[in-house]
């Protein structure tokens, strides 16, 4: 195995205390990016089931499938068919769905991987705020899947 060295760039005035919090901070934002991640992926996954399961079916059954995709995408601000960028409808409105959640944290790796400093107070702020949105949207994430009968009905064998 090779051995590297790893440098400060000499122009970035950053103590190691700093730089160990930029460090750790990042990795919680991480850390919240995969539970995101996995949330949407199961989001995404059920969707485009309940979609191919829908345009299988007619009637009443189609009705209670496209509503149940309906309920999903209200919650998560998710769709089986994205709308494209820069449409009405493609950004997300609601701080508390995965959507908005996930370019938040985005957003926020972004800001701390580019910054030459310790962690803000309004970044680390925001982190806690943003947090405690993914831990309400989770709760409710699984709340609707405990609770809904097409779930149930139609899904509790599919994974």
């Amino acid at each position: 195995q090779q051995q590297i060295t790893v440098k400060n760039d000499p122009r970035i005035k950053l103590s190691e205390s700093d730089l160990m919090k930029q460090y750790e901070f990042a990795k919680q934002i991480e850390a919240k990016r995969i539970e995101v991640s996995k949330a949407a992926r199961e989001v995404k996954g059920l969707l485009k089931q309940a979609e191919e399961l829908r345009k299988k079916s007619s009637g009443k059954v189609a009705e209670q499938i496209l509503a149940f995709e309906n309920e999903i995408t209200e919650l998560t601000e998710y769709r089986a068919n994205p709308i494209g960028w820069g449409k009405p409808g493609s950004a997300p409105a609601k701080v508390t769905s995965f959507s908005y959640l996930s370019s938040a944290f985005s957003d926020l790796q972004q800001a701390i991987d580019s910054a030459d400093a310790a962690p803000t107070v309004d970044a680390l702020s925001g982190f806690e705020k943003q947090s405690e949105a993914l831990k309400v949207a989770l709760e409710r994430w699984e709340q609707f899947k405990a609770q809904s009968a097409t779930f149930k009905s139609l899904f509790h064998n599919v994974k």
